[in-house]
This record gives structure tokens, C-alpha cells and sequence, in this order.
């Protein structure tokens, strides 16, 4: 009778070297977190994860979009997404309990724009650096002379600190 050890939950996910769909080397362990399937993340050759959870759960967590697959391309084979699943383990999605403040343009982003000089990418950047640009200056007051020169353009109110303050 054989022990199921589980399915392997990798959060080493941070420092993953990025890579094209066409640059994936044999025997490494990738995962895609790119709608299209074309760029991957390689996982490290040695990581220190210990955590895992049964097949059932794992096939949950990955249905829900909590956890990604892993994948294994085949020597001188392009990569399928069905033929190259590695069963035994998964890299988790970082689930943060509050929103964080990001941009819309992401690191992941920019890799694929200019590293793997994707013109789809780099338009999605030029298109929300526009946007930005355009945003930033609605905010820019035009500037107007002063009719009465000498006048306090910034008046503050009375001082809260002092009896009967100043003003």
C-alpha cells in the first residue's frame, strides 16, 4: 500500500526568473499566470516549501483561481496545456486580506513588454502612461496674475493653539 504524500504547495513564487513560452528549458518547472499562455515563470531548482494538500484540494484551489498549475515541457515537444500538468504540485496565488495600492501597469508587464519585446505590451504601457499623462494635467491649475499685487495668495486661518489665536 502506498502513501499519497499529497500535492506540493509552492509559495517560492518571488524571485522566479521570467521566461517565453519559446525559451523554456526541459526539465525545469514553470507556471503561467499569463491569460494568453504565451509567458511563464520558472520555479527555483531548489525551494524550501513544505506545506501540501490533497489532489482534491488542490484541483479546488486551482478551479477557484486561488492556486496556478505547474507545468513540465518535454524535450524537443512544444508545450501543451493539457499534456505537461505536473500533478504533484502547485504555486498559490498570494491572497491578501486588503486591497493593495498598485499601478496598472505591473512588473510582469514590463518584463514581457521589454524584455521579450512584445508589442502588445508595449503599447498597453505607452496606452496607460497616456491616460496619466492626461489625468495629471486636469489636475494643473492654469496660472493667473495677481490683480492686487501684494495680496496673500494663501491666507491661513487663525492659530488653534493660542487664546483668541492670530490671524
Amino acid at each position: 500500500m502506498t502513501v499519497d504524500k499529497g500535492v506540493k504547495v509552492h509559495t517560492c513564487r518571488n524571485n522566479c526568473e521570467f521566461r517565453d513560452i519559446e525559451r523554456l528549458s526541459p526539465g525545469r518547472f514553470y507556471y503561467s499566470d499569463d491569460p494568453k499562455f504565451k509567458s511563464f515563470k520558472a520555479l527555483p531548482e531548489k525551494c524550501s516549501c513544505k506545506k501540501s494538500v490533497t489532489l482534491e484540494k488542490a484541483e479546488t484551489l486551482v478551479a477557484r483561481g486561488q492556486a496556478l498549475l505547474v507545468y513540465k515541457p518535454k524535450e524537443h515537444k512544444p508545450l501543451h496545456e493539457a499534456n505537461d500538468i505536473d500533478i504533484s504540485q502547485i504555486v498559490m496565488v498570494v491572497n491578501r486580506s486588503q486591497t493593495p495600492r498598485v499601478d496598472l501597469v505591473t512588473r510582469s508587464d514590463v518584463e514581457r513588454a521589454y524584455i521579450d519585446g512584445r508589442q502588445d505590451y508595449i503599447q498597453y504601457i505607452e496606452e496607460i502612461h497616456l491616460m496619466i499623462e492626461t489625468e495629471r494635467a486636469k489636475l494643473i491649475v492654469p496660472f493667473k496674475p495677481d490683480l492686487l499685487e501684494g495680496r496673500l495668495l494663501f491666507p491661513f486661518g487663525s492659530d488653534q493653539r493660542t487664546k483668541g489665536g492670530h490671524s
